[in-house]
């Protein structure tokens, strides 16, 4: 015999009274709320009569805490460049369930993108925008033919991928109102790099100094007289050319040139 099991949803409410007069029912909802300084965002309930200012109080306390948030802290729509009234409620707001806030200190940030051997600078635009849409505009003011499909930003000096639907303002922490990204191509696969005037199988995003000499020579010594240096060129981003010490790593591009030296001293 099949079983049906039987399931009663029940709805709570109280009406609210609106500036017209009306009355609504209380809706609760879940919003993704993001912040400076933050690539986590919160996932919170909310219910149509909640303010704006009610979050900030209730869910970043860091902000809270100054007497001043109502004027140095800005709440944003997802991709809008309006500060909304601390006032505003989400029905106000129009917001749904699944829909997002921003919250920042900096009401516009400086945006540098490397793009191989270029850079450039989105000057004044707003942490509410998602990565996406910063992606997006970094690539036509690029001019590469890059698919927005096969490409991702990821923040200076990181091998992370920045996941596309996170606010450009949860990469800074006010007063520090810019970020310096790097637009990469997912086809731009390296495969080879060259070390001394010959191709050297690689595949790695990043390349140390004793890598690139264990390429050129074989091995590496500890011997206090004996002397290595690195450069290379044809490099990523802002800094094509440059020199490594021990210990330190660049990020790599395919048939990148490193050239390397070994000097014994004794």
């Amino acid at each position: 015999m099949m079983r049906v099991a039987i399931v009663n949803f029940i709805c709570t409410y109280r009406p609210i009274t609106t500036k017209s007069g009306r009355y609504l029912i209380q809706i609760t909802m879940n919003l993704n709320v993001t912040s400076e300084g933050s690539i986590s965002p919160l996932n919170i309930a909310v219910s149509n009569d909640t303010r704006v200012g009610d979050i900030i109080k209730n869910h970043l306390q860091q902000f809270a805490n100054s007497s001043d948030y109502n004027e140095d802290l800005e709440a944003f729509l997802e991709n809008s460049k309006k500060d909304l009234s601390k006032d505003a409620t989400m029905n106000d707001l129009g917001l749904k369930e699944g829909g997002s806030l921003h919250f920042s200190r900096c009401s516009m940030i400086d945006v540098i993108v490397s793009y191989e051997e270029t850079e450039i600078t989105l000057e004044g635009l707003h942490p509410s925008f998602t990565l996406k849409r910063v992606e997006a505009k970094a690539i036509k003011e690029l001019g590469v033919d890059i698919s927005k499909r096969e490409a991702h930003l990821e923040l200076r000096d990181s091998d992370d991928k920045l996941n596309a639907k996170l606010h450009l303002g949860c990469l800074t922490t006010y007063p520090t109102c810019k970020v310096s990204l790097d637009l990469v191509s997912d086809e731009d696969k390296v495969t080879e790099i060259v070390v001394n005037g010959r191709p050297k199988p690689f595949s790695e995003k990043k390349i140390s100094f004793e890598q690139v000499i264990v390429l050129a020579f074989g091995l590496i010594s500890n011997d206090p007289r004996v002397f290595y240096t690195v450069t290379y060129k044809r490099g990523i981003g802002s800094k094509p050319e440059g020199s490594l010490t021990r210990g330190q790593k660049v990020r790599v591009k395919n048939k990148m040139i490193f050239n390397a030296t070994c000097t014994d001293k004794s």
